[in-house]
């Protein structure tokens, strides 16, 4: 039988596990930062893991509300550009 932590990292591919363990930690220490919390001096794993979930939630939060917001604004943008060329 293989290791339970070994398979999860080969299913984790590095793309993912860098995009959203990254962002969760940037967005985790800028809320230590600005709140004035202790997240950061949890135990190593604890705060991947938290990290690695914040930055999945991050992502599907910008794929579903922002991402539509910025394509309307910037389609705006890009035809009323062209348009006055």
């Amino acid at each position: 039988m293989s290791d339970p932590a070994t398979s999860l990292f080969e299913k984790i591919s590095s793309y993912n596990l860098f995009n959203y363990l990254f962002t969760g930690a940037v967005f985790l220490i800028g809320v230590d930062r600005i709140a004035g919390t202790q997240c950061v001096a949890w135990s190593l794993i604890a705060f991947v893991l938290v990290a690695y979930f914040m930055g999945m939630v991050l992502s599907r939060i910008g794929s579903l509300i922002i991402e539509p917001v910025l394509e309307r604004v910037l389609k705006g943008v890009i035809t009323g550009a062209a348009a006055s060329t």
